[in-house]
């Protein structure tokens, strides 16, 4: 027997209707949702995330490179004065890596790399692994890929992401971008949303010139 393709198409179509009525009425019955709320996935378990609250704080870093690699100063300088756990990976082997992630649940995670090694397929493929440390599709921890060109280069970088997070980030907000009406720059207000943090807005016209020289007047 032949099936169309209209008629394949119709029998999806109807499918995905049914399934997204199905999720949006299990949402309108909980009353953790607002009765408005249309939700697309269905519900996650509700249990403790990732990262977990008493490990968001925690610092990770994944060398591919050994300790006899010149790339391995990298590591060396993340871990200058900070309580950081160093744990090896193989970049062909990611599930052993992930499982001590999940066990761990840290808020931070730093990639320390090869340049040769760092391609869409292992993006990828990291990527998707960290999201699936609890239930819900969202990425589980802040990660970032260290490498560059030359081992100096990478050790610069790394030296740079040592030195930022010394510092104490300011709770400030900077609305800047091209608008039709350009204002001045504005004074710090308490942010509309965003508990503890204030504002500023500055709005350029959209040829202007020498944008660049506006934003270094509003640091």
């Amino acid at each position: 027997m032949s099936v169309r393709p209209a008629t394949i198409r119709i029998s999806f179509a109807l499918l995905v209707a049914f399934a997204a009525l199905g999720t949006v009425a299990r949402a309108a019955d909980d009353p953790a949702e607002q009765p408005d709320a249309v939700v697309f996935l269905d519900r996650v378990d509700r249990k403790a995330g990732a990262p977990a609250k008493k490990s968001v704080d925690d610092f990770v870093v994944l060398s591919e490179v050994p300790k006899s690699d010149p790339y391995y100063e990298v590591v060396k300088v993340l871990s200058k004065g900070e309580r950081v756990e160093v744990i090896t990976f193989d970049r062909r082997r990611l599930g052993p890596v992930f499982d001590k992630l999940e066990k761990r649940k840290p808020g931070v995670v730093a990639v320390v790399i090869r340049p040769g090694s760092l391609d869409v397929q292992f993006h990828f493929d990291f990527l998707e692994r960290a999201s699936r440390l609890d239930p819900d599709p969202f990425v589980d921890f802040t990660f970032g890929y260290l490498t560059g060109a030359t081992a100096e280069e990478a050790v610069a970088f790394a030296e740079g992401i040592r030195a930022a997070r010394r510092k104490k980030p300011a709770k400030s907000i900077l609305e800047f971008g091209p608008s039709s009406r350009p204002s001045p720059l504005t004074g710090p207000a308490p942010h509309k949303w965003a508990e503890g943090f204030t504002s500023r807005r500055l709005a350029h016209a959209e040829d202007h010139e020498d944008v660049p020289k506006l934003l270094a007047a509003a640091k």
